[in-house]
């Protein structure tokens, strides 16, 4: 869902300073680009495909020769991270090109308590969070969106397979800003309890496709 960051004062980043490229340029300038955002400014030319959603992010294709729609319990497994981010691809480039994708968005939490949320779920550290703000201009890509339904489906992608109505119906919800998805799900045990329903829930994130400042100093914690 594409949203006016007007009323957005600061947004919160888990940032990785392992990561020696990102360590590297907040050091030396204190900001944070989103990589489709970079192209443009590094390609000029490419700035219409980037506004009109056009640019294509996605570094793998689908195998469309294959001879069976079956796949070993392992091959699911194996793709499923993959697949949630193709078909999440796919559906953003049908039917919400203008969104920022997730394949070179920045990540961000527009509260403490979802960056509370996201802490308590994966266990990421809390002392790595610093707060930026967003530097807009007419490149400027801002998307809100339930981080729970990627964790949901890179869970469901691996336990069976997907009609192309589930599929459309899922990522629609998603680029939508749906909260709360409830699918269902095999479970492996013998009839009538063969499948069951579960729900995302809810973790609000935003997906941003431009430059964000940081704001006080990099080696200190924000207190929250």
């Amino acid at each position: 869902m594409q949203t006016s960051t007007s009323d957005i004062k600061e947004y919160f980043i888990f940032v990785n300073l392992a990561n020696p490229v990102t360590k590297h340029n907040l050091q030396f300038t204190g900001q944070i680009l989103s990589a489709g955002y970079t192209s443009v400014l590094q390609y000029p030319d490419l700035a219409v495909q980037y506004l009109e959603g056009k640019l294509n992010y996605l570094p793998f294709v689908i195998n469309e020769q294959k001879s069976t729609g079956f796949l070993s319990f392992y091959c699911a497994s194996a793709i499923a991270d993959y697949r949630v981010e193709y078909d999440a691809e796919m559906r953003r480039l049908l039917s919400f090109a203008t969104l920022p994708s997730r394949l070179s968005a920045v990540y961000a939490f527009a509260t403490e308590e979802d960056c509370r949320k996201a802490q308590r779920l994966y266990r990421w550290d809390l002392n790595s969070v610093r707060r930026f703000t967003l530097l807009e201009d007419s490149l400027t890509k801002v998307a809100k969106v339930n981080m729970e339904i990627i964790s949901l489906m890179r869970f469901a992608y691996s336990t069976g397979m997907w009609s192309g109505e589930d599929i459309e119906r899922i990522w629609t919800h998603y680029w939508s800003g749906g909260g709360d998805l409830e699918i269902e799900v095999p479970t492996m045990q013998a009839p009538p309890n063969t499948h069951k329903r579960i729900h995302s829930g809810e973790v609000w994130e935003y997906l941003i496709e431009g430059r964000l400042q940081l704001q006080g100093d990099l080696y200190t914690p924000i207190q929250f």
